[in-house]
């Protein structure tokens, strides 16, 4: 599945869908770009603190993301590497099950993205478990209003 269908999922949560769109363009404003026009001092990601800021250190390669990661993992039971391998099509799933995928790894490139933000605005960085909460909080809302409220026990 491409990005450009996760992105404008009916199942993708409407508030990310701009920073996931601009992340599959390239065009977030990471430190890595500010920083080669003198718009900061410096380059270094504020997550994880041990290499330069651009969109693939920050939701491919970053240890915080990898971090978050695998607490989606073990929510979905599902085997992922990085948001780079979050590939619906690799797995046996019926359109349901794609598009509440979809709606999770959305949700985790924005909650990436704003965690980031506040450690550039307010110097203060969530922990990964919290995070995943909120993710998981974030999908399940928006699958009951797509459902009708219909619960699924096993999400």
């Amino acid at each position: 599945m491409q990005w450009r269908n996760l992105v404008w999922s009916r199942y993708s949560i409407p508030k990310t869908r701009i920073i996931c769109w601009l992340m599959a363009l390239g065009k977030l404003r990471t430190k890595d770009n500010r920083h080669s026009i003198g718009v900061t001092d410096d380059d270094l990601c504020l997550l994880c603190a041990t290499a330069t800021e651009t969109s693939a250190n920050l939701f491919f390669e970053c240890s915080f993301s990898n971090l978050c990661l695998d607490g989606i993992k073990q929510w979905t039971r599902v085997k992922l590497k990085s948001v780079s391998t979050m590939d619906t099509q690799k797995f046996k799933l019926n359109r349901f099950q794609q598009q509440i995928r979809c709606a999770i790894y959305t949700s985790t490139v924005y909650y990436i993205w704003t965690t980031r933000n506040d450690a550039v605005w307010s110097g203060y960085v969530n922990r990964p478990d919290q995070i995943v909460c909120r993710i998981k909080q974030e999908v399940k809302a928006r699958i009951a209003v797509i459902s009708n409220g219909k619960q699924f026990p096993w999400l």
